[in-house]
Parts: C-alpha cells; sequence; structure tokens
C-alpha cells in the first residue's frame, strides 16, 4: 500500500472550521486497530498521544473521559501540513460525528490545534454500553475520511435521578 503526500506551503489556509453533527458509519477500524500508542504528561485528565495510520494527526490529550450528555469535550491535536486546503478535522463521539470548534493554540506545547464540541445524546448513539471510542477525522469537502484516529473513551453518565 502506497500513499501520496502533498506539500503546501506555509500560510495555506487548511480549512479547520465547524462541520455538521452526522452520523459515522466506516471501515476505518482497520485503520485505528493500527494506531501507535505512547502515553506522555499533559495537564488533560487523558493525557496520551496518539497518531493516525497516516500520521496526518497526533492527539495529545483530550478531556473529560465521562459526564452527560451535552458536556464540552476537548482535544489537543497536531495536524500535518501535508494536506490540500479543502481538509478539515472534526471529532467523532462513538458513530456519531459532531459540530467542532477549531483553534489555534498560542503555546503549542501540548499541541497547536485545540477541537471542542458537545458529547451528543446518548440515544443518538448506536449501542446500549455507556462507553464510546472518541475518535478525530480528517474529512475533505466531500467528508471523505482521508485519515481517523481513535484517541480514547467517553463514559455516558445517567440522565436524570
Amino acid at each position: 500500500m502506497s500513499s501520496v503526500h502533498h506539500h503546501i506551503p506555509s500560510g495555506v489556509d487548511i480549512r479547520l472550521h465547524d462541520l455538521a453533527d452526522t452520523s459515522v458509519y466506516s471501515d476505518e477500524n482497520d485503520h485505528q486497530k493500527q494506531a501507535i500508542l505512547d502515553t506522555k504528561m499533559t495537564p488533560y485528565s487523558h493525557p496520551t498521544t496518539v497518531a493516525s495510520v497516516v500520521g496526518l494527526i497526533h492527539v495529545l490529550g483530550y478531556t473529560p473521559g465521562e459526564g452527560e450528555q451535552g458536556i464540552p469535550i476537548t482535544a489537543n491535536i497536531n495536524f500535518s501540513s501535508q494536506v490540500g486546503p479543502a481538509v478539515r478535522v472534526r471529532l467523532v463521539v462513538g458513530c456519531r460525528a459532531i459540530a467542532t470548534q477549531v483553534r489555534e493554540l498560542a503555546d503549542a506545547t501540548y499541541g497547536r490545534w485545540q477541537l471542542e464540541g458537545a458529547v451528543p445524546p446518548f440515544s443518538r448513539q448506536q449501542t446500549t454500553s455507556p462507553k464510546v471510542l472518541l475518535t478525530v477525522q480528517a474529512v475533505n469537502s466531500d467528508d471523505v475520511v482521508l485519515d481517523s484516529v481513535t484517541f480514547g473513551e467517553f463514559t455516558y453518565w445517567e440522565s436524570g435521578g
């Protein structure tokens, strides 16, 4: 299997922006199983360094690992500049791609980009288990997944009392 890398000049807009909440069903699991894992200390409640197979995405940490639906979830990443101008990144909670805000960090110690979104309702997941996987995907303008990495888990708390 070969891969093609496109080098783009510095300053080219990679268009990291919001994406709509959509379902995600793919065969990316084979790639996710091959991800490289290495633990490092960061200020996150779940420090990790996970690199995608293609190498476009490196997740450095995320928070939280559990909570109620609707709470904010954040992940710090490094993202390769070896992509075209129409590539976006998004968070996926379980089987749901979520609207993802992307912010460039001034201090890149724990990653150059911070992704943030809201945990979707548990009823929108395709599982009965309260524990779901967390993924970052790089997608093109047609929402085709170019690279993907599963980096952790989120456990839903039961709502109500």
